[in-house]
């Protein structure tokens, strides 16, 4: 288990690695602690990963291994760029930004079931990069602010059941 329970501050990025000789590894923010100004905010852990404090990274990419977890991030940027997430065990990646949200990679649950959620303030743009998230018990949801459009321009492959929302949707 990784706790901050204090701020990291850095211009550079912040790598968070848990449980890599173990067999579960949990990646938390304890308290009011937070990662500030980071330029990236890379996470590996073989289970959740609770980030949910008030965080300012400009961008993110997250692998869970094998444990079930979440993949959970509270963010502030304008906008956060997500250059990678792989959700390789059962669990739900919930990702709220005060601003806008740019895919740059691909978001993968390899299978899996979880639930995708993607919520900005702004708007959410896929610059590049698919997002797979087909399994059949699986959602993928996005939100952007009221006035904001959701562009989804990759490879996509989702089931049935996921739901795109926002007051105007491109494709």
């Amino acid at each position: 288990t990784i706790n901050t329970g204090g701020d990291i501050t850095t211009s550079g990025g912040v790598v968070l690695t848990a449980g890599q000789t173990a067999a579960t590894g949990v990646i938390t923010e304890a308290g009011t602690g937070k990662i500030l100004t980071a330029s990236g905010l890379t996470t590996s852990s073989k289970g959740t990963q609770t980030l949910n404090n008030a965080n300012t990274v400009g961008a993110f990419n997250a692998t869970n291994t094998v444990a079930a977890g979440d993949i959970l991030l509270t963010n502030t940027a304008a906008p956060l760029s997500i250059t990678l997430i792989s959700q390789n065990a059962a669990g739900n990646v919930v990702i709220n930004n005060t601003g806008g949200i740019t895919l740059n990679g691909n978001v993968n649950f390899n299978g899996n079931t979880g639930n995708l959620t993607l919520n900005a303030s702004g708007v959410i743009n896929q610059a590049s990069g698919a997002i797979t998230n087909n399994n059949a018990a699986s959602t993928s949801t996005f939100a952007a602010g009221a006035t904001n459009n959701i562009t989804l321009g990759g490879s996509n492959d989702f089931n049935e059941r996921s739901e795109e929302h926002t007051s105007e949707l491109q494709s």
